[in-house]
């Protein structure tokens, strides 16, 4: 049975562009796993001394359990964005220590 060299090469650009495509979207999950996390982690300070932000934060981190972790991010910055309009800025730099 002879190989056929370009049907061979053709599935392997193909199998070469499916793993960048997986690798691209388990970076962008990553991401999003690391800014849920800092999200809710920076949270955290505010829950004792506000009952909706803690609440919000509850919601957060079921999104986060749950693998919906862009619902994660934008629910957690989207309570603390009441307390401060800048908390992305501040979550980066969190992040940073």
């Amino acid at each position: 049975m002879p190989v056929e060299i370009a049907r061979a090469n053709a599935d392997v650009d193909e199998a070469d562009k499916s793993v960048r495509r997986f690798h691209q979207r388990l970076i962008a999950t990553l991401e999003q796993v690391r800014m849920a996390e800092l999200a809710i982690q920076y949270g955290n300070r505010y829950r004792s001394s506000d009952a909706e932000l803690h609440e919000q934060f509850k919601e957060a981190e079921k999104h986060f359990h749950k693998g919906r972790y862009d619902d994660a991010v934008n629910t957690a910055v989207g309570a603390m964005e009441k307390k401060n309009s800048n908390i992305r800025e501040v979550l980066l730099e969190f992040g940073k220590q």
